[in-house]
């Protein structure tokens, strides 16, 4: 009877598949802007089942110095605004035109917030701030083309990012003059749902078969308790 039982239950579990997924990512280091990097993430196995639907996640961050140094004679007060655009690229045709060739993805954005900046050659004339993060994703879960991202037996696909920064200045009267360091880097992760390939049928005895069993099982009992 254990042997029927864990039939029944391979059957069970072979008709109660549910969607099932695979994960694929990369992360690079920062590096000092401004970058281009690249990095891999697998293709879909379409050996593995039905490929139903992808995320495709986009991931940046950043990190910033900045030393601001009022050059007037007199005090003055601003708010320095650092940001960094990171634009990403593939190999694969219609995901790059998503993306839109090239095109500012995510906007890295940190600010000092308002400070004062004493007069020119005084203790409080420079101030240095840092460092400054900012991090971001990027979700990507429409208008992406299945049959882009099949292979039989898998495979891989590039995605690249670069990087454009730069400073912005509110108050100041433009006599404030900056040393910025920034870094910065970008990654990705793509997640398949699927329905799995379907498994070889497990074969269960049929119930007169069983009720057979059942009947022999019952006079081996008795014949073994009329000998004893």
């Amino acid at each position: 009877m254990l042997k029927i039982a864990t039939a029944l239950a391979a059957t069970l579990v072979a008709f109660g598949a549910h969607a099932a997924t695979v994960t694929f990512s990369f992360d690079n280091l920062q590096a000092t802007t401004e970058i281009n990097q690249n990095g891999s993430l697998g293709l879909f196995d379409s050996s593995l089942g039905t490929l139903t639907a992808i995320d495709l996640l986009l991931n940046g961050g950043m990190t910033t110095t900045l030393t601001l140094t009022n050059t007037a004679a007199t005090a003055v007060r601003a708010n320095a605004t650092v940001e960094v655009d990171l634009s990403f690229a593939s190999t694969i045709a219609n995901l790059n035109t998503l993306l839109g060739n090239n095109a500012p993805e995510l906007m890295l954005l940190a600010t000092t917030g308002f400070q004062n900046y004493g007069a020119s050659g005084s203790a409080t004339a420079s101030a240095t701030f840092g460092p400054l993060t900012s991090t971001g994703i990027d979700d990507i879960n429409s208008g992406l083309v299945l049959a882009d991202f099949m292979a039989a037996g898998g495979g891989n696909f590039g995605i690249s990012c670069a990087s454009l920064s730069g400073l912005t200045l509110v108050g100041g009267g433009g006599n404030l003059s900056s040393l910025q360091t920034s870094t910065a880097g970008c990654g990705a992760t793509i997640t398949y749902t699927y329905t799995p390939a379907a498994q070889p049928p497990v074969n269960v005895p049929e119930p007169g078969s069983l009720a057979l069993v059942g009947v022999a099982l019952a006079g081996i009992a008795l014949a073994a308790r009329r000998k004893a």
